[in-house]
């Protein structure tokens, strides 16, 4: 491996970090939310966590993988200062989700994300349990929709 040139592992590109190594750099007041979060994505049906390096601005981040999906189900990405999760959904199914259900400032991430190629990209920064699982219950929904769409069992 090459020397880390004093950079924080998250932001090392060419220096693999552990995920133990990664969390360790997380803000301790965050860490829970973190953690909450990982355990509630690695929850999901048939979900395997990878981390892997996914460029800027998400770095080396944890992907959540379900078989036979196009895209990850998730993105959790462990930045020191403000840890984040992403969740990529189709526009077409975006009206079948629980919008209703949560609170405003998840809908407003929702309603300002980037769309690229008629997939929306919203990034949660982790601030509180009950967005957490809020956004957790949006990526359960958006995966049963994607099996519903695709008659996987």
């Amino acid at each position: 491996m090459r020397p880390s040139l004093g950079r924080d592992p998250w932001q090392d590109r060419f220096s693999a970090p552990t995920i133990d190594t990664l969390l360790e750099q997380i803000n301790p007041q965050l860490r829970p939310l973190f953690d909450a979060a990982r355990e509630g994505l690695a929850a999901l049906p048939d979900a395997g966590e990878r981390l892997g390096w996914h460029g800027l601005p998400w770095r080396w981040s944890l992907t959540y993988e379900t078989p036979g999906a196009d895209s990850p189900a998730a993105f959790l990405v462990p930045r020191p200062a403000r840890p984040s999760i992403a969740v990529p959904f189709e526009i077409e199914s975006i009206r079948e989700l629980p919008l209703r259900r949560v609170s405003k400032a998840v809908r407003d991430v929702m309603a300002h994300a980037a769309n690229v190629g008629g997939v929306i990209w919203p990034e949660w920064d982790l601030v509180s349990a009950n967005q957490v699982n809020e956004v957790l219950t949006l990526t359960r929904k958006r995966l049963e929709l994607t099996k519903a769409a695709t008659g996987a069992a």
